[in-house]
Parts: C-alpha cells; sequence; structure tokens
C-alpha cells in the first residue's frame, strides 16, 4: 500500500505540512515557556478618611509602610505553549 492509497496518511500528511506551514511545529506545540517575574510597588499613602463626625488626615511614605512590614513577596508567573497562555499574580504581605 503506497502514501496516496491510505487516507488516515494522507490525512497525517496533509496535517504536519499544514502546521509546518502555521509555524506549530507539533514537537516543539507541547513544550511550554515559565517566566517568574518579582516585582515592587513603591507608594505611599495621603489623604483624609471620616467616620460620621469624625475626620482624620492620614500621611505614610514609601519608608513608613516598609518599617512596619515584616517581609513580602510579589510574584507574576506566566506560561506559554504556542497560541495558548496562563498565567497569576500572587503577593504575600
Amino acid at each position: 500500500m503506497t502514501i496516496g492509497e491510505c487516507p488516515t496518511m494522507n490525512n497525517k500528511l496533509l496535517i504536519s505540512i499544514a502546521l509546518s506551514f502555521t509555524g506549530l511545529n507539533p514537537a516543539v506545540a507541547d513544550e511550554w515557556d515559565w517566566e517568574v517575574t518579582p516585582y515592587l510597588w513603591a507608594s505611599g499613602i495621603s489623604g483624609g478618611v471620616a467616620v460620621g463626625s469624625i475626620e482624620a488626615d492620614i500621611s505614610a511614605s514609601f519608608e513608613d509602610i516598609v518599617n512596619v512590614l515584616q517581609g513580602g513577596a510579589l510574584l507574576r508567573f506566566e506560561g506559554m505553549s504556542g497560541q495558548n497562555g496562563v498565567f497569576g499574580d500572587t503577593f504575600d504581605l
């Protein structure tokens, strides 16, 4: 039996050719590229608050906030495989 006589083999051949033209090589499409990125938000707080008739001004610099925190982590992770991808963003303060 030759390739031309086997419909299943023809379909596989056509799919392989189509994938090679779109850049989605089946051997590479299953591989995932992962990235983990730590990041930092540097901000202060300034403003006013009120509860009923009680009002207060608030002011805290970035240095004040860092001095109060015991530690923290901000992470973004991302995975890509071909045209598919997932991402997440997590923090711990």
